[in-house]
């Protein structure tokens, strides 16, 4: 209480005094972090069921699946086949499967089977389009390690975070691990197959008149290659590294060239540039594209420009909320892995003025990607080009460049031409078009429910499928991105400011290397999108350009380090390698005999490992301190009929005592007891837990309930009951999906940690009924908890 005192005098604008409308408010933040943190839970359940075949199974059953039916084709311990529901459960919710209504069934209950969506159709093996290889290499240990290291990173001098973490370059690390090439390798050209042929569908107009092309960055050529096949005018040229186009050999109109695109670019009236300018900053870009302008101004041609395929990120947000997300994801992507960035138009302007450039037009028609048509100096033009303003497709799809290099494993680094055989043999180039269209065929054969045919309606759908798929995969960067900011104290020296705070104001502030400020905006953008901060407008003086600032919000009040209610040792301990570490291992987990992932990864229960480790028990402890006060204060305030005529009361599990002090002050009449292990009360240490039966089994759970009611019985006093603070998970999603969510990312949590689950109504009342009790009575009015009196 003092402690709530003094957070009180220190934070004037801070109102922690309970009443109806500010609880409702405090919980909606809480489960607003709560949901943030474990948005990592989305990615890795998604890879957990690609590494189990689940898409292929649930496809090539051919009608709707039921439950039984997928755990028994699962290669999985069938003593953990009751986990597949839950796994399924948030997938479902996610998109990537459905239910439907399962014909034939016998008498009795209607049953329903799962089927693949759109969006895991791009998750099949065999799909030429397969977004697969890039999930399974962006939620590689070595991919999402970077992660933990950006807040020191931010205070070092390393170039880029994934430095921090391996101790060389993204680009040097790629070219010793052959898994991970590989991966890469298949990821860029199945997305290659899917955006030019989108590109050849929509805008044939971009190659009009078009006699020479230069693809920089063009690895084995799967992009020009089609370029060249659907346009035989063009004579089109890859240009990459020399070990990367060592063995390739080209066709009747396309060759290779080994070379590096800051030296020189071979001469072309068009040069392709598909996603390779976010890997680099602006002077490494600025670079490139007068190298782009040498090349183009050589050709002597009218109408030569350089052809970019990538992000135009938008300056606000529109309806289309997931789109915009996925930008903000690649952004940060760029910052953790290379040195590049995703940019905006007024961005994207200044490299081409920068770089000598007369115009440009942008056609936003690849989902998040756009066709940036940059145009030379000094061109003879029939009509004046400008932003072309189309309407955005409604869901984003992502692109991973590397310099468009795609690696290989030897070291046979020898520069070299490679230039179209004479011998009447086919080129290994248009052997391999012919082996993917040959895929192409057979996967249709096979899939006969899978339209891949291109057209304007259906390359809609295939765009913001794999959009979907990308936004999921990334979206393990939210609770990361949160959990940097956290550790700089961004959420305290914006509050401290007392006014809004502009961005010069904030780097100035924080901790970091000032050679690192210009990426504190790019975390501030996506931490302002999650609802963490907002903006307002700064006061200035007359004349002065006006200035926005970051003000606190809602949910950043319960992340100020003081705040006796704060989330933060929560965050910290869900977010520490030790606890994310697990999810890495979820697929393997299903195969063995461990009770959890946890074990697992670690070679111990979760309770032992935090009985010897005190920084992480500590963790845990003030986040269930913290928590503890809040919903206690909840209850107290808005539920007091629960404890009106009540004697006697024991806190099961209590920890410290903190619920079972606030209940005994607020109603004097109570004698309560708490009860723990003899070693937490030993010396008073140890967690207030609010939340008992969802660390456990059904089983270890009804023997809880068990002696509970014998506790009560003993008693002899009428009115004896059990009262419960747990989730009660809604079977439908409702209006607030957001809570939804977050209460299945709490149920796999309990998975991979402990043995316990998140329980609705039915499995809640089939306890209680186990156990012995006679009635029971649920009032949701915790947020996302639920208090449940259990009656004899």
């Amino acid at each position: 209480m003092e402690k709530l005192k003094s957070f009180r005098h220190l934070n004037n604008n801070i109102d922690l005094v309970l009443n109806e409308e500010n609880s409702i408010e405090l919980l909606g933040a809480q489960g607003h972090i709560w949901n943030q943190i474990f948005n990592f839970i989305n990615s890795m359940s998604l890879k957990c069921a690609i590494q189990l075949g689940i898409p292929d199974i649930v496809n090539n059953y051919r009608k709707p699946m039921t439950i039984s039916q997928l755990v028994l084709a699962l290669p999985i311990n069938q003593k953990k086949s009751p986990c597949v529901y839950r796994l399924m459960r948030i997938l479902i919710h996610s998109g990537f499967f459905a239910l439907q209504k399962v014909e034939g069934g016998g008498e009795g209950e209607e049953e329903e089977g799962y089927v693949i969506t759109d969006a895991s159709k791009l998750l099949l093996k065999d799909n030429p389009m397969s977004v697969t290889p890039f999930l399974l290499s962006m939620l590689d240990p070595v991919m999402t390690k970077p992660w933990d290291f950006l807040s020191n990173w931010f205070q070092n001098d390393d170039p880029t975070p994934f430095d921090t973490a391996n101790g060389m370059t993204f680009w040097d690390y790629g070219s010793h691990q052959p898994n991970l090439a590989r991966f890469f390798n298949d990821a860029m050209a199945s997305d290659a197959r899917l955006v030019t042929s989108v590109v050849i569908e929509k805008c044939k107009w971009v190659f009009e008149g078009v006699e020479s092309l230069v693809d920089v960055g063009g690895g084995t050529g799967t992009v020009a290659t089609s370029i060249a096949t659907n346009f035989p005018q063009i004579q089109c040229t890859v240009l990459d590294l020399p070990h990367v186009v060592a063995d390739l050999q080209g066709g009747n109109n396309l060759n290779f060239v080994g070379g590096d695109m800051f030296v020189e670019v071979p001469t072309a009236e068009v040069v392709l540039l598909k996603w390779i300018l976010h890997d680099w900053n602006d002077e490494e870009s600025v670079k490139i594209l007068k190298k782009c302008k040498e090349a183009i101004m050589k050709s002597k041609k009218k109408g030569g420009k350089v052809i970019i395929i990538d992000m135009k990120v938008e300056n606000e947000k529109d309806e289309d909320d997931e789109s915009y997300e996925t930008q903000l994801f690649f952004d940060m992507l760029m910052m953790t892995l290379l040195t590049g960035k995703e940019r905006n138009e007024k961005e994207w302007a200044k490299l081409f003025k920068d770089a000598g450039f007369s115009d440009y037009k942008i056609t936003p028609i690849l989902g998040l990607r756009s066709v940036i048509e940059s145009l030379r100096p000094h061109m003879e033009l029939n009509l004046q080009f400008h932003q072309l303003h189309v309407p955005k497709m409604c869901y984003s799809i992502g692109y991973f460049g590397y310099h468009q290099q795609l690696w290989k494993t030897h070291d046979d680094f020898s520069t070299q031409t490679c230039t179209p055989h004479k011998q009447k043999k086919k080129s290994s180039c248009v052997y391999r078009l012919i082996v993917n269209m040959e895929k192409l065929k057979s996967f249709r054969h096979l899939n006969n429910n899978i339209d891949l045919v291109l057209n304007e309606e259906n390359s809609i759908e295939l765009l913001r499928a794999q959009g979907h798929i990308w936004n999921q995969i990334f979206n393990f960067i939210n609770s990361m991105s949160l959990k940097c900011a956290i550790q700089l104290g961004i959420p305290d020296i914006i509050n401290n400011y007392g006014k809004p705070m502009t961005i010069s104001q904030l780097k100035l502030a924080l901790p970091i290397n000032q050679k690192k400020s210009s990426c504190v905006y790019r975390l501030m953008r996506i931490l302002t999108h999650s609802n963490f901060f907002a903006l307002q407008k700064v006061e200035g003086r007359e004349g002065e350009e006006e200035e926005e600032g970051y003000v606190i919000t809602d949910a950043s009040k319960l992340l100020l380090k003081d705040n006796p209610m704060s989330v933060t040792p929560f965050l910290l301990a869900m977010l520490d390698p030790v606890i994310t570490k697990p999810w890495d291992f979820l697929s393997n987990w299903f195969q063995n005999d461990d009770p959890t992932p946890f074990d697992t990864a670690n070679g111990m229960t979760f309770w032992d490992y935090g009985s010897h480790q005190p920084n992480l028990a500590r963790f845990f402890n003030d986040a269930m301190a913290s928590d503890a006060r809040l919903v206690t204060s909840v209850v107290i305030e808005k539920c007091r009929w629960v404890f009106e005529g009540v004697e006697s009361l024991v806190d099961v599990g209590g920890g410290t005592g903190t619920v079972a002090t606030t209940i005994a002050t607020s109603f004097p009449q109570i004698q309560c007891s708490v009860l723990d292990l003899p070693h937490v009360v030993a010396d008073l240490q140890g967690a207030n837990n609010l939340w008992i039966l969802h660390d456990w089994n059904d089983e270890e759970s009804v023997k809880i309930l068990k002696k509970c009611k014998e506790a009560i019985t003993k008693n002899n006093k009428k009115g004896g009951k059990v009262i419960i603070i747990d989730m009660k998970v809604e079977n439908e999603k409702d209006e607030d999906d957001e809570s939804y969510e977050t209460q299945l990312f709490f149920d796999m949590l309990m998975m991979a940690l402990v043995t316990g689950k998140e329980r609705n109504e039915k499995e809640w009342a089939k306890l209680f009924k186990d156990a012995g009790f006679s009635d029971y009575k649920i009032t949701p009015i915790l947020g996302l908890r639920s208090l449940i009196e259990v009656y004899p």
